[in-house]
C-alpha cells in the first residue's frame, strides 16, 4: 500500500550514537534461515544496539504474535528480554483453540519516522475478523510501539474464552518479576482520574495451568476500568538480579501499557471502558464478566501503546546521559517510581487538535477544513483544490492547524493527501508557532553529515496515489498553551481566503462564527495575511482586535438572488444580449470587407 523514501537511512540509523541525533525507528523482516524453518519473524528497533520488539505472526514459534522486547539505554548494547504479547486469542464453547488463519502481513513503510505494518486474519471458524496494526517512531526516551486493534464479528457465536490483547503472553512472558500492577485514567478532568493498585500474587512466566491463568489468586478477573480514556497501566518495578556491572549491561526493562481509545459493541451493547484480568504477572484486555456470546457486527476498536521503561537508578541514569539529556527523560527525572512514570506517558496521548483556516483545504466546501484523523500520534490531511491537488511547488496547502495539551518522545505528525513528495529545503516544510512566540520557525533537525533532508519520512499511497510527509516533533506546551503547525511555505504569507459567513455553523472554527456575528456580516469576511485570523488568542498580533485583522469585502458579498420570474427574465436577456454580440461584429466586419472589394 505505501512506498516509503527517506535520505541517508543508513548513516541516520547509527548517527545518533555518536551526535545525540534523534535515533530512527526501523521495522523489517528479520532472516532466521538456519535456525528455524517456521516461516515469518520480524523484528522493530530504535536506532542501533540490537531488536526491542520482536512479531511472530502466525505463533508458528511461540503461539505468541509479540515475543522479544527489549529496553533502550541508548549505549548501542544489547538488552534482556521482557516480552511477549498477543492478539485475538479465542476458544469456542468447547475449549478449542480457534487459530488465526488466512494471514496477510504486510509491512507498508519500514521507517525511519514512523513505520507501518499490518496483520489481517481471520479466526479458524470464520466468526472474526482481525486487523492489528503496527507503528513506531524515532523517538530518544524510551521504546514506545503503537498499536491499533479492530475485530469485526461476522456471525453469532459462543465462545468459553476471548481475549482481545495480552501483555505478556501466556506462552511467552519472560523475567516478568514485577512487584505491582497500578491501574488508572487520565481522561477528563483531573478530579475525575482515577488509580488502583494491586500487588502480584503469584508468578505464572509460561505455565498454562489454570491456577496461573483463570483461577489465579489474584482479586481482578474481567473487571471494567473506571474513568476515560487514555487508560493506563503501569507494571510497576522489575526485581531481576541482573545489573549493569554483572551483567555487562545486559538489564531488563520495566512494562507499561498504555489504552489510547477503546470503542466496543459486544452482544449488542457499546462500551468505551475496556475490561482487564491480571493473570499471575500478565494483563489481559478481554471481554467483560459473564460475556460469552457476541453477535454478528459486534465489534472492537481499541488504540494502545506498549512502553518499555529503563528501571529506576542507574539504568534510567545511563538512558539519560546517553541520549544527549532528553527533554521528555529528563522531565520524568524527579518522578520515583514507575506507575508516576507511565502515568505521565499516557497523558501524551490527550493531546488534542483543531484545524484552523476553514474553507482553505476542502475545494468548494467554504466553512470547512483540512480533515484530522488522528490525534496522537498526529495525522492531518490536505483534500480538495485548494490543499491535496493545489501544485506543491506553490507551497500553499491551506494545513493549518493548533494543538493543546503535551506529550512526553517525539510525537509523529503525518501530513497526508499531498499531490507531489517534493519539499524544496530551507523555503517548505514543517512550519511551528508557539503560544508564547510571534513568528513562525521553519523545522530543522538536519545533521551534519546528511544535509537538509535527513529528518523527514515521504510514503506513497498506492490506492489514493497521493504522498505523506512524516515528521518527529516535541510538543511541550506549558500552562495550557498551544502549538499551531502549517505544512509547505511559511503560512502567514499565503494569500488571504474568503470565509462564507452565513455558512459558518457550530462545528466551525469557534473564533470565525463570532467574527461573524460581531460584524453581523452575511457575506463574506476575508482573512488578512496572518491567515487564520479570528481572535489575537487564535493568531492574530497580540492587542489587534478582530475588526483590524479581518475585513468585511463588499465587492464580494454575493448578489442578492432574483425574488420572481421577470428578474430571472431579465437575467436571461442580458446574458442573450451578451452572447449575440460576436456574431454582430462578425456581420459588421463582413460588411466593411464587402465595400473594400467594390472600391
Amino acid at each position: 500500500m505505501f512506498f516509503s523514501s527517506f535520505s541517508s537511512f543508513s548513516s541516520f540509523s547509527s548517527f545518533f550514537t555518536l551526535n545525540h541525533a534523534v535515533a530512527a525507528f526501523s521495522h523489517a523482516q528479520l532472516s532466521i534461515v538456519g535456525y528455524s524453518d517456521k516461516w515469518l519473524w520480524e523484528q522493530a528497533a530504535i536506532g542501533t544496539g540490537g531488536e526491542n520488539i520482536c512479531f511472530d505472526p502466525l505463533g508458528t514459534h511461540t503461539r505468541a504474535m509479540i515475543t522479544d522486547v527489549r529496553p533502550k539505554l541508548f549505549d548501542g548494547k544489547w538488552k534482556e528480554n521482557v516480552g511477549g504479547g498477543d492478539f485475538t486469542l479465542m476458544f469456542d464453547q468447547h475449549g478449542k483453540m480457534q487459530y488465526l488463519k488466512s494471514m496477510d502481513p504486510l509491512i507498508h513503510s519500514n521507517g525511519p519516522c514512523l513505520s507501518n505494518a499490518s496483520y489481517d486474519s481471520i479466526t479458524l471458524d470464520d466468526s472474526i475478523r482481525s486487523h492489528v496494526e503496527v507503528s513506531g517512531g524515532r523517538t530518544d526516551d524510551i521504546v514506545r510501539v503503537f498499536f491499533k486493534l479492530k475485530l469485526h464479528v461476522l456471525k453469532d457465536l459462543t465462545f468459553s474464552r476471548l481475549s482481545f490483547f495480552q501483555f505478556g503472553s501466556e506462552t511467552y512472558n519472560y523475567r516478568a518479576l514485577f512487584d505491582e500492577f497500578v491501574v488508572g485514567s487520565v481522561g477528563g478532568a483531573a478530579n475525575t482520574h482515577t488509580k488502583a493498585t494491586h500487588a502480584r500474587t503469584c508468578t505464572g512466566s509460561t505455565s498454562r495451568n489454570n491456577d496461573k491463568l483463570y483461577d489465579t489468586p489474584s482479586t481482578v478477573f474481567r473487571e471494567k476500568m473506571s474513568g476515560t480514556a487514555p487508560f493506563y497501566i503501569s507494571y510497576g518495578s522489575n526485581s531481576d538480579t541482573a545489573t549493569m556491572a554483572s551483567s555487562n549491561d545486559m538489564v531488563v526493562g520495566d512494562r507499561g501499557l498504555v489504552v489510547n481509545r477503546y470503542n466496543a459493541k459486544l452482544n449488542g451493547i457499546e462500551s468505551t471502558q475496556p475490561s482487564y484480568s491480571i493473570l499471575c504477572d500478565k494483563i489481559e484486555i478481554g471481554t467483560p464478566a459473564n460475556v460469552l456470546t457476541l453477535k454478528k457486527d459486534d465489534y472492537v476498536e481499541m488504540e494502545m501503546e506498549i512502553l518499555v521503561l529503563p528501571r529506576l537508578g542507574e539504568e534510567f541514569t545511563a538512558a539519560l546521559a546517553n541520549s544527549g539529556n532528553s527533554k521528555s527523560l529528563q522531565k520524568v527525572a524527579s518522578l520515583t517510581s514507575q506507575w508516576e512514570r507511565v502515568r505521565a506517558l499516557a497523558l501524551g496521548s490527550t493531546l488534542s487538535l483543531k484545524t484552523l483556516l476553514p474553507g482553505r483545504a476542502v475545494s468548494n466546501v467554504l466553512g470547512s477544513r483540512s480533515r484530522i484523523e488522528s490525534h496522537y500520534p498526529i495525522r492531518v490531511c490536505a483534500t480538495g483544490t485548494h490543499g491535496g491537488t493545489l501544485s506543491r511547488s506553490e507551497g500553499d496547502t491551506g494545513v493549518l492547524f493548533e494543538v493543546s495539551g503535551s506529550a512526553l518522545g517525539y510525537v509523529p505528525i503525518v501530513i497526508c493527501g499531498l499531490t507531489k513528495h517534493d519539499i524544496p529545503s530551507r523555503t517548505q516544510g514543517l512550519w511551528m508557532r508557539s503560544s508564547t512566540t510571534s513568528s513562525f520557525s521553519l523545522l530543522n533537525q538536519s545533521t551534519v553529515t546528511t544535509g537538509d533532508n535527513d529528518f523527514w519520512q515521504v510514503n506513497f499511497d498506492r490506492k489514493t496515489r497521493l504522498y505523506e510527509v512524516v515528521f518527529n516533533v516535541e510538543i511541550f506546551n506549558e500552562d495550557g498553551g498551544t502549538t499551531i503547525f502549517g505544512f509547505g511555505s511559511r503560512p502567514d504569507l499565503w494569500p488571504a481566503t474568503p470565509v462564507q459567513c452565513d455558512s459558518v455553523t457550530s462545528s466551525s472554527t469557534p473564533s470565525i462564527e463570532e467574527l461573524c456575528k460581531s460584524q453581523g456580516n452575511n457575506g463574506l469576511i476575508e482573512q488578512a495575511s496572518t491567515t487564520f485570523c479570528a481572535s489575537a488568542s487564535v493568531g492574530c498580533t497580540a492587542g489587534t482586535d478582530a475588526g483590524t485583522c479581518c475585513k468585511k469585502t463588499e465587492e464580494n458579498k454575493p448578489k442578492k438572488k432574483p425574488s420572481d420570474s421577470s428578474s430571472n427574465t431579465t437575467e436571461n436577456a442580458d446574458l442573450s444580449s451578451v452572447a449575440e454580440r460576436p456574431v454582430v461584429l462578425l456581420l459588421l466586419l463582413m460588411v466593411g470587407l464587402v465595400g473594400l472589394s467594390l472600391l
